[in-house]
């Protein structure tokens, strides 16, 4: 019984987070919140599990027990990352074959995720039941240990299938390596992109609401789409845009443009540099003419082209985190800042 209310707890904190964190209109705080209950549960389900393992066992098994390798320390340190178990039980070989064949696995993650998230949750569940049969010491009446492998596998694979489900369809993580968005964004910010806000793929949600000029998103780099970029919306399709001396027209009108800094005073002809004279060109239909907050120092629709809506990852919604490198501090006033 106890079990099965740790795993309602955990499912239920796990699915908030992910609805009040990355929904449209969520809630950063109170998805932090949520995740921290969801790993504060998981930290106490495992000191209770083994207090319950403990209860289990006879005097004579405790001794033991206390005076080898605990077996379920070895399926813990297998849990977190597979080897682990194996060298705190002094099989270092195959401790060490079996974390080059993760880290072999997490390189090759990205070719097709839903097989990777298959084969490594097998190759997880294989390992810790492995590490607990390997271990000094275990409980003789453990004769079906097969079922250690049978619930690491029913519970983990629908968690990561959750969490792989809402990086890919709801939300999802983006650092800033750039000066380019400057002053909105800052090198060294992690932000969140929120990826229904513009088309939602399920049965049960569908948003109408469409990328708008002003707004930050995330996308494929046209030229190179192995790489991501995050851009300010200035024009949609069948906008007339032109840049005129640094002033950006939208469809023959000067855009009041609250969101753009010009860090050099030079402005430079359109025959040397598109940066400052521009245009006029008219955005495609399904296509977005994107600019970075930072005029001068930006790589963007100016010099690559145009974004196709297909390409777009997501809106832009929060900084979740923020490292200052020159001066080695966490930026603990942009946590939780709307991106406008």
């Amino acid at each position: 019984m106890r079990g099965c209310v740790f795993i309602f707890a955990e499912v239920a904190s796990f699915s908030l987070w992910g609805w009040f964190m990355l929904r449209p209109t969520g809630n950063l705080i109170v998805g932090i919140g949520f995740l921290l209950t969801f790993i504060f549960i998981n930290i106490y389900n495992l000191f209770d599990a083994h207090k319950c393992a403990r209860e289990a066992n006879t005097k004579i098994f405790e001794v033991i027990r206390k005076n080898n390798k605990d077996p379920w320390l070895t399926v813990f340190l297998s849990q977190i990352f597979p080897g682990w178990g194996h060298i705190y039980i002094g099989n270092w070989v195959l401790g060490i074959v079996f974390i080059v064949c993760s880290i072999i696995m997490l390189i090759f993650e990205d070719t097709n995720y839903v097989l990777f998230l298959l084969i490594f949750t097998i190759f997880s569940a294989f390992v810790c039941y492995h590490a607990y049969m390997s271990s000094p010491v275990r409980r003789e009446t453990s004769k079906k240990p097969i079922m250690v492998l049978v619930l690491i596998f029913t519970l983990g694979l629908p968690l990561e299938y959750s969490a792989n489900f809402i990086s890919e369809n709801h939300g999802q993580a983006f650092k800033i390596a750039s000066r380019a968005m400057e002053p909105t964004l800052l090198v060294g910010d992690r932000i969140r992109a929120n990826k229904i806000v513009y088309e939602m793929n399920t049965s049960f949600i569908k948003s109408q609401q469409a990328p708008n000029r002003g707004d930050v998103v995330v996308f494929e780099l046209p030229i190179d789409e192995s790489k991501n970029y995050i851009k300010r919306i200035v024009g949609i399709g069948g906008d007339l845009v032109e840049i005129r001396n640094k002033q950006v027209y939208l469809n023959g009108e000067p855009w009041d443009d609250p969101y753009g800094m010009h860090e050099d005073s030079d402005t430079w002809p359109g025959s040397v540099s598109p940066r400052d004279n521009y245009g006029p060109v008219t955005v495609p239909e399904d296509s977005l003419f994107v600019m970075g907050d930072n005029r001068d120092s930006s790589r963007d629709s100016r010099y690559w082209g145009f974004v196709a809506l297909e390409k777009v990852k997501g809106k832009a919604r929060n900084i979740i985190f923020s490292w200052d490198k020159e001066r080695v501090r966490v930026r603990w006033e942009r946590i939780g800042k709307d991106i406008k």
